[in-house]
């Protein structure tokens, strides 16, 4: 599904009566996740690759040794068939550079890998959330997905209609935690669906093949020992990745009219 967002937005509808001080620090969180935390990603990157460019030329150097020292020492040379042709025919002035772009290349995939896994947690925990601000916000929404539940007559006549209803919201939102980001995004959609013309931010489309190609990347980073590109388009998939967070944030803005205050943007609003 690609969600296009050429068209101007639609105004959003006025806040429930759900809208609660919890739910509105609830919604500055989820904000704070994507945005101010996301940074944690952006700043390991740079210092990563600040600090291969600094250790590139100390691995060249160290491997160069090696090979100097493999060539050099008379037990060593009973390694090769032919030391003497090794290295005349390029392959000991060869293989430091080699040795160097292949490490500096695992390493470059190790921080690719972390980058993703470290994003998906931040996505899936946000997905979650948002599933559960919209369960404090409309309760009511999540009755198709409950009506079947089973449930006992004496649970209702103990408690009420609303409290059998609650709980049975809450245990699911435990299994929905279990799930994949996908389900999570699903529910999204379903509970707030986009409206005529939405736009949540200019120029991104939500794409979720796109989404589940990044999630399966992820689960092979996590899962399988084989190497992968763990981000084919590099930042963008980055990018992509909060931008869809970000997006479904907003979805539960344009149904349900909650918005954010300044002070719990910054994490100081605990006490409103």
């Amino acid at each position: 599904m690609t969600t296009n967002n050429s068209a101007p937005a639609a105004a959003a509808p006025a806040a429930s009566a759900g809208g609660s001080a919890s739910a509105e620090r609830l919604f500055a969180q989820i904000f704070r996740r994507l945005t101010m935390e996301w940074n944690r990603i952006s700043n390991f990157r740079e210092v990563s690759q600040l600090g291969l460019h600094e250790a590139t030329q100390k691995l060249y150097e160290r491997n160069a040794e090696i090979i100097r020292h493999s060539l050099s020492d008379p037990e060593m040379r009973k390694l090769f068939t032919d030391p003497d042709a090794f290295i005349s025919e390029g392959h000991a002035a060869a293989a430091p550079r080699e040795l160097t772009r292949k490490a500096a290349g695992d390493f470059t995939s190790s921080v690719d890998a972390a980058s993703l896994v470290f994003a998906h947690s931040l996505l899936d925990s946000s997905l979650q959330d948002c599933c559960r601000l919209c369960a404090i916000l409309a309760p009511s929404d999540w009755v198709p997905t409950i009506r079947d539940r089973k449930t006992s007559i004496g649970q209702i006549i103990d408690t009420s209609v609303k409290d059998v209803i609650d709980e049975l919201i809450s245990a699911d939102l435990e299994r929905l935690e279990r799930e994949s980001l996908l389900k999570k995004s699903d529910r999204m959609f379903s509970l707030c669906p986009p409206p005529a013309g939405f736009v949540a931010i200019q120029g991104f489309n939500f794409d979720r093949a796109r989404l589940l190609a990044l999630d399966e990347l992820r689960h092979n980073a996590v899962h399988s020992n084989d190497q992968h590109k763990f981000l084919p388009n590099g930042e963008d998939d980055l990018l992509f990745l909060q931008r869809s967070g970000l997006y479904v944030w907003r979805l539960i803005n344009a149904k349900h009219g909650i918005r954010l205050y300044s002070e719990d943007v910054f994490g100081s609003g605990s006490n409103r």
